[in-house]
């Protein structure tokens, strides 16, 4: 019980981390009109991450809620424009906002995977695991969610 409570807490402190809006963050472009941000959670110690993407630049950190340093240092980088290009030609903002999945694994200790796109003003975000009613979910998008996976492998150290 208290591990979960611990749990519960360094994940809370991880969100209010990762969405701060302070020097280190990126800094978004007057005219920022596409945000991606994507990242995983999972139960038991496995921690998370989170990325956010914004045209030229990029913004990366880990938590690892069982190891003595449960927050690791945020990485900045810079996408390129054929990355940033190859990536949002795969995304369509209507089809990614007509897509409601929402699963809650962590609740149980397993894994979510999580998008979030806005674009001028609009927010969405989907949740998923790794189910055959999630693949069957994302089909419409997979080449998108794809794409952005191989890109933060390709740009996270």
């Amino acid at each position: 019980m208290m591990r979960n409570l611990y749990f519960l807490f360094a994940f809370c402190l991880f969100c209010a981390v990762s969405c701060n809006n302070d020097d280190d963050t990126l800094e978004l472009a007057d005219a920022a009109e596409l945000e991606i941000t994507s990242g995983f959670i999972c139960g038991w110690c496995a921690g998370a991450d989170s990325i956010v993407i914004v045209r030229d630049q990029y913004a990366y950190v880990k938590f690892d809620p069982c190891s003595d340093e449960a927050f690791h240092p945020r990485e900045f980088g810079d996408v390129t424009t054929d990355q940033w290009n190859e990536l949002i030609q795969l995304l369509d903002f209507n089809t990614f906002k007509s897509i409601n999945r929402n699963t809650c694994n962590i609740c149980v200790d397993g894994c979510d995977y999580w998008v979030k796109v806005s674009q001028d003003g609009e927010i969405h975000k989907i949740t998923f695991g790794q189910s055959k009613a999630d693949t069957i979910a994302l089909e419409p998008i997979m080449p998108f969610i794809e794409k952005l996976d191989l890109l933060k492998a390709q740009l996270i150290k």
